[in-house]
């Protein structure tokens, strides 16, 4: 079944397998914990600063609670084997993590008229 994209799910493919990865208070923490926060690994995606290990690290976390997927110390060669190498996670994981900081909204939910209530 494919990532349903209103609940922030993204699909990632390893080892030729299709995983639905749905955000999570536990992955969001599990990153953070690992790469220094979310904003600051989306800039490092954004500006082409991160690092394979990085990259690799924050796929990992994703995997996490996935009872059907490999095993994290899989992980890494079957990244290194996909079609276009490494390289072809950082647009979903890129999509993750906007996901676990926008909800999956593309743009901001208005919540009113933004005046703070007397």
């Amino acid at each position: 079944m494919p990532a349903n994209k209103a609940r922030g799910e993204v699909d990632l493919t390893l080892g030729g397998d299709t995983y639905t990865i749905r955000p999570s208070f536990d992955r969001i923490a599990n990153i953070e914990g690992q790469v220094g926060g979310i904003l600051p690994f989306l800039e490092r995606l954004q500006t082409n600063r991160w690092t394979v290990t990085e990259l690799v690290t924050v796929v990992q976390c994703m995997m996490r609670g996935q009872s059907d997927g490999p095993k994290p110390k899989e992980v890494p060669d079957l990244m290194l084997q996909a079609e276009d190498g490494v390289i072809s996670f950082v647009g979903p994981v890129a999509e993750f993590l906007t996901n676990c900081v926008t909800g999956g909204r593309k743009e901001p939910k208005d919540e009113g008229n933004g005046k703070v209530a007397a």
